[in-house]
């Protein structure tokens, strides 16, 4: 299980499928470095590397994509400012049928262009942004995004055909930092067209921030409770292990988590419902191969959290984190699952959790079956119930590969290429990776729309506050946190962009799904700095059940 990390406070968890699955034997498919991965390698003379995190020694920092082009690259680009991009996605617009402009929406790559990213990367986050809208999607069709430039940096779709609101959108610009644009006539015909303050957002930040909870579950609408949630997807969970129709495998050791576990699947009706039981210690009933029932019961386990991915309708995968009770969380108990390439270990539920997810699910190889069954030692009451959930590992094998098939297609649909990697990394944590790192002077400047010599023209002629930041950047590199908390003080300083007003993002969350659109009122001191909301999700201590 891969993760990245934005340091204490912005976590990110990937490859929950792969997680889900991934023990002792596996066997994804071998392709060589050049079927799976496009390289971009470096140069003497290359432009700066876009947003380069620092990692540290043993996988124990943060994973960041380093993407580097010739300078070549840069001699054919045109840089591209805000005004460009407006007015593409106007002319955009006048394209698209009347009834479908209120709902328009576009997720841009215009800063990474302006780095002079090579086209190879620019490939993978096109992709990037295609899986990352598919994952957040809630109807049955995969979506296909179309470029809007000629460059490729403006990537369009719409918000009915991800089955999303208005509100949905509000919510959405209620977390988004970049809150502005372009003082201008098109911009204010784009905003009433598209019955929206804003409807374009940065595809890297979107891949970034879509995988916080409060952001993913609520886009995906699901509910704080796993049972509720359940009932949501047509499962059964009881009923399924009460009738054998759930199929189990459990086993010691997994990548994920520190103690035994078992993951369980459900046929539902969109696909399937993968859950797993994980224990935050192995003694007494959290010993699945003393107690390989259950949950509960006199013979059965007692466990202390799940997770759960399920089949969206599109066939892309939707995933859940809940105690044992039901709770829904936002982070991994203590003790039950840890992610050594973070800083902090717990694991983050959200979006992030199939971005290293290239092929769906990863066989498992149970151990319960054969120790309960080759003896006497379990009663036989016990013994049926193993017989009938835990399967001959030959139809738990064909289970995975008819689920994985089901990915794979959908992935295919949509158009995706699902080996393509990055320097070796899978397109949603290159992209992510891309956004989550230190930002240096050019990048700064290019997220703010403007050339080098005009970002530096600027600060010379703003107020002196900006000195400072100017300093640091010409010596090194400034946090992607400090940034977002400066953006606006920036663009209102340095730039000719109009602030946008701020959305209060717990109206938004109050109004949506509702049925009416929440519009902030303008903000009152446009100079103060945006401080975007940051969790203080403090996870309880679990609590152990002893005996017998």
């Amino acid at each position: 299980m891969k993760f990245i990390s934005r340091g204490a406070g912005r976590q990110i968890a990937c490859s929950f499928a792969a997680a889900f699955l991934v023990v002792l034997v596996q066997t994804p498919t071998q392709l060589s470095a050049e079927e799976r991965s496009i390289t971009v390698v470096p140069s003497t003379t290359i432009a700066p590397s876009v947003n380069d995190a620092q990692s540290t020694a043993a996988g124990q920092g943060a994973v960041s994509a380093t993407v580097t082009a010739p300078a070549s690259a840069c001699d054919a680009h045109k840089f591209i400012d805000p005004d460009d991009m407006v007015g593409f996605m106007v002319t955009d617009l006048n394209k698209v049928i009347k009834s479908r402009q209120s709902t328009q929406r576009y997720l841009t790559l215009t800063h990474l262009a302006n780095l002079c990213v090579g086209e190879d990367a620019m490939k993978v986050y096109r992709q990037a942004a295609i899986k990352l809208l598919n994952s957040l999607s809630r109807t049955p069709d995969a979506v296909k995004l179309e470029a809007i430039d000629p460059e490729g940096t403006i990537l369009r779709f719409n918000l009915v055909d991800l089955g999303w609101s208005l509100d949905d959108w509000n919510f959405l610009l209620a977390s988004y930092p970049y809150t502005a644009s372009p003082d201008s006539e098109l911009s204010r015909t784009l905003a009433k067209t598209t019955s929206t303050t804003l409807p374009y957002v940065r595809a890297d930040w979107l891949a970034s921030n879509a995988t916080q909870p409060q952001l993913y579950y609520s886009l995906m609408k699901l509910p704080n409770r796993f049972q509720d949630f359940a009932q949501q997807q047509g499962i059964d969970v009881a009923g399924d292990i009460r009738n054998l129709t759930a199929q189990r495998a459990g086993f010691e050791k997994s990548n994920v988590t520190q103690n035994n576990r078992i993951v369980e699947r459900h046929p539902s009706r969109t696909g399937y419902f993968w859950v797993t039981y994980d224990f935050a210690g192995g003694k007494d009933r959290q010993s699945i191969f003393d107690f390989p029932t259950g949950p509960g019961g006199g013979n059965g386990f007692s466990h202390d959290s799940s997770e759960t991915f399920f089949s969206l309708p599109n066939g892309f995968q939707g995933y859940y984190l809940s105690k044992a009770s039901g709770e829904r969380l936002d982070r991994s108990l203590p003790g039950v699952a840890r992610d050594q390439s973070q800083r902090i270990v717990t694991v983050t539920r959200g979006i992030s959790c199939m971005s290293c997810s290239d092929a769906g699910l990863e066989r498992a190889k149970d151990e319960v079956r054969n120790l309960v069954l080759s003896g006497r030692t379990f009663p036989r009451e016990v013994r049926d119930v193993v017989d009938g959930l835990y399967p001959p590992q030959e139809k738990m094998d064909a289970l995975l590969d008819d689920d994985v098939k089901r990915f794979s297609n959908a992935m295919s649909r949509a158009g995706l290429d699902p080996d393509l990697r990055l320097n070796g990394l899978e397109m949603m944590t290159a992209m992510s990776g891309s956004y989550d790192g230190d930002l240096d002077l050019r990048t700064v400047a290019a997220e703010l729309g403007l050339t080098i010599s005009d970002f530096n023209e600027s600060v010379d002629e703003a107020a002196g506050k900006f000195r400072p930041l100017l300093r640091r950047l010409t010596q090194g590199k400034i946090s992607r946190d400090e940034f977002e908390r400066s953006y606006r003080d920036l663009a209102d300083g340095l730039t000719d962009l109009a602030l946008l007003p701020v959305q209060n993002k717990a109206k938004a969350l109050a109004v949506q799904g509702q049925g009416a659109q929440y519009v902030a009122p303008p903000v009152q001191a446009q100079k103060q700095p945006y401080q975007p909301p940051r969790p203080q999700y403090q996870p309880p201590r679990p609590t152990y059940q002893r005996g017998y």
